[in-house]
C-alpha cells in the first residue's frame, strides 16, 4: 500500500487515533552523543543575549505572596533583571509556550483541557488566577 488508510500518519497516531508522544530524552541523548560535556560552565559571552523559558519560571514561582499581577511582574522583573545586567547584556527574551492550531501538542491540550482561558491584565491589583 502506498497511502495510510487512518486519519493521521502511523508517525502521528495509534491505530486507535491516540495521539503518539515523541521521546524527548533519546533526541537529546543522541543529540549529546557527539560531545564532551565541561566539567564546569562558562560564563556567557559579553552582552550576549539572554532566553528565559517563561513557563518553567512562572512555574517555579512560589504563589503564597502572589496574588496581585502587579506583584507578579515585580516578582519576574526582579528574576531576569540581574541576569540582564551580568554581562552587559541588552536583550533578555521572556518565552512561554504557544500551540500552533495544527501541531500535537495542541491536540494533546484540547483532549485534556476545556479550552483556554484568556486573561486581560488592566490594572496593578487584579487578582493572579
Amino acid at each position: 500500500m502506498k497511502y495510510s488508510l487512518g486519519p493521521l500518519p502511523v508517525s502521528l497516531a495509534t491505530c486507535q487515533g491516540s495521539l503518539v508522544k515523541s521521546n524527548k530524552t533519546k533526541l537529546m541523548n543522541f543529540l549529546e552523543s557527539g560531545f564532551e560535556v565541561p566539567p564546569h560552565i562558562e560564563a556567557p559571552p559579553n552582552e550576549s543575549v539572554w532566553i528565559i523559558d517563561g513557563m518553567a519560571l512562572l512555574q517555579q514561582i512560589k504563589y503564597r505572596g502572589v496574588t496581585l499581577t502587579g506583584l507578579l511582574a515585580d516578582h519576574l522583573l526582579r528574576t531576569l533583571l540581574p541576569s540582564d545586567r551580568s554581562n552587559g547584556s541588552k536583550f533578555v527574551h521572556f518565552v512561554t509556550d504557544s500551540y500552533m492550531n495544527n501541531s500535537i501538542k495542541n491536540a494533546e491540550r484540547v483532549k485534556s483541557s476545556c479550552g483556554v482561558e484568556l486573561m486581560k491584565i488592566y490594572a496593578n491589583e487584579q487578582k493572579c488566577p
